[in-house]
C-alpha cells in the first residue's frame, strides 16, 4: 500500500506542474495607476520577459478610455484600449484593419486566450480572430459577431490548445480584424448603420497557458515512474 500510494502522489505532484498560469495580459491601466480614463499603458502588465507587443493593423488608429463596465477589478484607474479607423466603405476590403497582440509562447503549451470587449453602435458587428505560427502567414481561428452595442461583453475566451503550433512557439500572434458580417457579404454595423468611425474597446486581453517540462525533467520523471513501479514488483 505505500509503495502504491507513492507511485500516486509522484503522479500527482507532476500533474500539478501543467496548472495554467497567465503568462501574458493586458489590462492598459496607467503604472502607477493615476485616476484618469484618458491615460494607460500599452505595455502588458504580465508578460514573459522582453515579449509581448501591441501593434495596430491596416491603418487603424488608437485611444485609451474608459474601461467601466470591463472584468477589469481595478478600482479607480480602470481604462481600456480603443481602435477605429475601419474601411470606409461597407463593401471595401474584408479583413483588412485591427489590432495585433505579438506573443511568443516560447516554454508553454494549451494557450487559452480571454478579453472583455466593446463595440460602439457602428463598429463592425464581425471580428475575425486569427493567429501566426511563422509571423507571416495568418490563419482564421474564428471570426464572430457582436449585436449589442455600448456594453462590455466580458471573458470571451477562445482556446487554441487543439492548436498544437501555437506550443512553444517564439513567433505566435494573434490579431483582431473587422470582417464582413457572413450572411450580408459586406461590413455591418453592430447595432446602427456601418462606419468608418465605429470603435471596438478591448480589456483584460489575457494569455493563460501550461509550462512545457524541460527534457531533463521529463527524463526525470521517466526514470522515477520506472523506479517506483519496479519497486513495487519486489
Amino acid at each position: 500500500m505505500t509503495k502504491k500510494l507513492g507511485i500516486l502522489a509522484f503522479v500527482a505532484a507532476v500533474a500539478s506542474s501543467a496548472h495554467a498560469i497567465t503568462i501574458f495580459q493586458w489590462n492598459f491601466n496607467s503604472v502607477p495607476a493615476d485616476g484618469s480614463s484618458s491615460t494607460g499603458s500599452l505595455t502588458p502588465n504580465i508578460s514573459l520577459p522582453g515579449a509581448g507587443v501591441l501593434s495596430l493593423v491596416g491603418g487603424t488608429t488608437s485611444s485609451i478610455v474608459s474601461g467601466a463596465g470591463s472584468s477589469d477589478a481595478a478600482p479607480t484607474d480602470n481604462t481600456a484600449f480603443n481602435f477605429t479607423g475601419f474601411e470606409t466603405s461597407a463593401t471595401g476590403p474584408d479583413r483588412t484593419r485591427g489590432v495585433m497582440f505579438t506573443m511568443p509562447s516560447t516554454g508553454y503549451k494549451n494557450l487559452k486566450i480571454s478579453f472583455d470587449q466593446r463595440n460602439s453602435n457602428t463598429a463592425p458587428n464581425t471580428l475575425a480572430l486569427q493567429y501566426t505560427l511563422n509571423g507571416s502567414t495568418w490563419i482564421e481561428a474564428t471570426s464572430y459577431v457582436t449585436t449589442v452595442g455600448a456594453t462590455f461583453s466580458n471573458n470571451k475566451v477562445f482556446d487554441f490548445s487543439t492548436v498544437t503550433g501555437a506550443n512553444n512557439n517564439a513567433n505566435f500572434a494573434v490579431r483582431f480584424l473587422g470582417a464582413y458580417d457572413v450572411t450580408a457579404g459586406k461590413y455591418v454595423g453592430t447595432a446602427g448603420t456601418y462606419g468608418s468611425a465605429g470603435t471596438v474597446r478591448l480589456d483584460m486581453v489575457t494569455i493563460n497557458a501550461e509550462a512545457v517540462p524541460e527534457p531533463a525533467t521529463l527524463a526525470a520523471i521517466g526514470f522515477g515512474v520506472a523506479a517506483l513501479v519496479r519497486r513495487r514488483k519486489k
